[in-house]
C-alpha cells in the first residue's frame, strides 16, 4: 500500500524548533522510504519549499532546500 506525505510531515523532518515531532517524522518517512511505498505531489513540494524557506523559525537556506526538493522529486 502507498502512503501519501502531507506538507507538515516534509516540513517536521526540518524543523528543529520541534524535535520530538522531527523525531516522529524522520522515523515515519523513513521506514516507508525504505519500503518504497512513499508518495509525494508537486504541490506538496511547492509548499514544502515555502515553508522551509520562509514560514519556519529558522529557515532553510533556499539553495539548501531546493537540494531537498530535487531529492525527493525522485521519489514517486
Amino acid at each position: 500500500m502507498k502512503v501519501f506525505f502531507d506538507t507538515n510531515v516534509l516540513v517536521y523532518l526540518f524543523d528543529v524548533d520541534s524535535p520530538d515531532k522531527r523525531e516522529k517524522a524522520r522515523g515515519l518517512f523513513a521506514r516507508h522510504v525504505e519500503a518504497g511505498d512513499v508518495l509525494l505531489s508537486t504541490r506538496v513540494l511547492q509548499e514544502f519549499y515555502v515553508a522551509v524557506t520562509r514560514k519556519l523559525a529558522r529557515p532553510l537556506d533556499a539553495a539548501v532546500a531546493a537540494e531537498v526538493v530535487s531529492s525527493l522529486a525522485r521519489l514517486p
